[in-house]
């Protein structure tokens, strides 16, 4: 059985790390199959050390008798589910922000210290009399570490419950079926 909890641990940190790379990736604005499979690589490491530090599945069955929720019920299941997801999400996605918020500001600073960088000047009205002086753009803003932390982990906090509510079930029965055959 504890074969069996291990692969579970697995199972679920894979398709976790599968969908949350894909959809942070997709909410930090620039999806490339590259920047996804990094993503996806370093989020499995973390949940694969994840499962070999945390007993989840103690943590769930602990949690689960505190709130009276008993085996193979819904409030069970959401329970498990939403103890999983903050075992999880937030460490994998904290992570995950601050590496690709650390490379997007240092791919800007490296743009912006290189010789085609070019100032814009835009006009901002057409009427010479009232003209109001020109502004310098340049490209886009640094991102913002605590607002890019903040709306993936509440995205990926959602995402990753119903992910654990729906695929853990299933996991669980072919699991528990295969070990019980052998």
């Amino acid at each position: 059985m504890k074969k069996a909890g291990l692969l579970m641990n697995i199972a679920m940190g894979v398709s976790l790390s599968f969908i949350l790379s894909f959809v942070g990736t997709l909410h930090g604005g620039h999806f490339t199959v590259g920047g996804w499979l990094k993503s996806f690589a370093i989020s499995l490491a973390i949940s694969i050390v994840i499962s070999f530090v945390v007993p989840v599945k103690k943590v769930c069955d602990d949690a689960c008798k505190k709130v009276g929720a008993s085996e193979k019920t819904l409030k069970h299941k959401v329970v498990s589910a939403l103890v999983s997801d903050l075992i999880y999400t937030p460490i994998i996605t904290i992570i995950m922000v601050a590496i690709m918020v650390g490379g997007a500001q240092k791919a800007m600073e490296a743009r912006s210290t290189s010789p085609d960088n070019k100032t814009q000047t835009i006009e901002l009205s057409v009427d010479d009399q009232d003209t109001p002086p020109a502004k310098e753009m340049r490209g886009p803003q640094k991102p913002n570490m605590a607002n890019a932390i903040i709306s993936s982990l509440i995205l990926c906090l959602i995402v990753a419950f119903f992910v654990i509510l729906i695929i853990e079930p299933i996991y669980f029965r072919h699991i528990i079926v295969k070990a019980m055959q052998s």
